[in-house]
């Protein structure tokens, strides 16, 4: 940049050099005519920059929903949002389209004001001339030449114009990076918004705000009822409870072969409580669920749960709330990521869902609207499990698939969540490496998996607990 404002201001040193040669008069008269068009980019900077950075805030806010949205693709498709999410997606596309009409607009009127000053220089500069010639001071020859060199010092002087509002937006910019870096220095990873390692132990009662901690001595017959519990009934139901008496929903699995590899296995349980599956890393637990679920194919047999009381044998299979290890905390608001861009829901329904999971005092003391993301920034792990939980709770399902929902839980939260998640369901499978003494005594099913096939099944009437 430097470089070529030298070879530009020698090029207008030069022009103006010859055209007070060629007549003192009309070289002043032109340089006169050229000040305005060279100020247009000082003045119009800040305007200029106000469209351009509203156009790449939008731009990136685009990006960065989308690849949020894709990064939470099996979340929302799972819990059924994609019109929600396609909804979302077309407001940021139009807030991009309405910044990209404003810079548009913005730099055509500059142009229009360039444009118009050009064209009042070479008018004036005719007509200036032609006076001169009129009186006898100037001939027609010099004119042209005159008119010739007036564009080696508008151009130039327009575009050292723009390198000077360049530099200046530059070095805010600069300026800004460096408040930034020092403020990161002095705070570190707190000024983020990281919650200490704390956060993760169990919310005591008088944190809660008054909220009601289920504790179920056996599994109820569907969600928690509101006015019985006060946690996590919202009225917004994604798979109705009431689709049967308990007993009726059953795990099915026929000649499954989980990736095509292992030994194939059979599976029929009635789900009227909670089954629990465990075994080793890499047993097939969690590849099991993804197969209830819906959401893998590569598998060779059969996998689903089935309502057999109301649909039939050959029913399709019914669609469980799902929490995964993969689940996705989009870059939202905490509201937003509970209820998942319903917007039937209110926030009433999301604080029952909020406490239900353990987190109602942590979400009350930052607001609904406090903005959370996958990053573990504004997030500690435990936080962000019992987040992803809420989102289930606060769908209304009757049965869910949990896949290692404790990861990053203190063993009193995890056993308090293990008992709400047997009194709001009607049925639920849950994956886990450390099931607690309770959990073992009240599920209905222990499944045990080794190299991807079930190696054994204890049932309650077996006497497991």
């Amino acid at each position: 940049m430097g470089l070529y404002g030298l070879i530009l201001a020698s090029q207008v040193a030069f022009a103006i050099a010859a055209i007070m040669a060629i007549s003192p008069l009309l070289g002043m008269c032109a340089l006169v005519l050229c000040v305005p068009m060279a100020l247009v980019p000082i003045a119009a900077r800040s305007r200029v920059e106000r469209a351009r950075g509203g156009l790449v805030e939008a731009e990136n806010d685009l990006n960065a929903r989308l690849g949020d949205l894709l990064r939470g693709l099996a979340d929302w498709r799972l819990f059924g949002r994609g019109r929600q999410v396609v909804q979302r997606f077309a407001r940021c596309n139009e807030s991009w389209l309405q910044r990209a009409e404003t810079d548009a607009a913005v730099q055509t009127g500059v142009d229009a004001v360039v444009n118009a000053l050009s064209h009042v220089l070479i008018f004036g500069i005719w007509l200036i001339g032609g006076a001169l010639v009129m009186r006898g001071n100037l001939d027609v020859a010099r004119i042209v030449a005159m008119y010739a060199l007036i564009g080696n010092i508008s151009v130039p002087l327009f575009q050292m114009s723009g390198l000077i509002a360049q530099w200046h937006a530059g070095c805010e910019t600069l300026a800004a990076l460096r408040r930034e870096v020092a403020s990161w220095n002095r705070g570190g990873a707190t000024s983020c918004g990281s919650t200490p390692e704390s956060s993760d132990t169990t919310v005591p009662a008088s944190e809660s705000r008054g909220a009601a901690v289920p504790v179920a001595a056996a599994p109820s017959s569907g969600p928690l009822d509101a006015a019985a519990s006060g946690t996590c009934s919202t009225g917004v139901v994604g798979e109705p409870s009431a689709g049967g008496a308990a007993g009726t929903v059953r795990l099915v699995c026929r000649a499954l072969r989980l990736h095509g590899a292992g030994r194939a296995f059979d599976l029929d349980l009635p789900m009227d409580g909670v089954i629990v599956v465990r075994g080793p890393s890499g047993a097939g637990k969690s590849s099991l669920l993804r197969a209830l679920a819906g959401l893998d194919d590569d598998y060779r047999g059969i996998a689903r749960m089935r309502d057999a009381a109301s649909t039939g044998r050959d029913a399709p299979p019914m669609r469980p709330g799902y929490l995964s290890q993969h689940s996705h905390v989009f870059h939202d608001t905490i509201r937003e990521n509970v209820r998942l861009f319903d917007e039937r829901m209110d926030d009433a329904a999301v604080l029952r869902a909020l406490d239900a999971a353990q987190l109602g005092g942590w979400a009350r003391e930052r607001g609904l609207d406090a903005v959370v993301d996958d990053s573990l920034n504004l997030l500690s792990g435990g936080e962000r499990q019992r987040l992803l939980l809420a989102r289930v709770f606060a769908q209304g399902y009757g049965c869910c698939l949990l896949d290692e929902f404790d990861t990053g839980l203190d063993a009193d939260t995890a056993q308090r969540l293990e008992r709400v998640i047997a009194g709001a369901f009607r049925c639920a499978v849950i994956v886990t490496h450390r099931a607690s003494p309770w959990l073992t005594g009240h599920a209905s099913a222990i499944v045990t998996m080794r190299d991807g096939t079930v190696v054994d099944v204890a049932r309650a009437d077996d006497d497991i607990r």
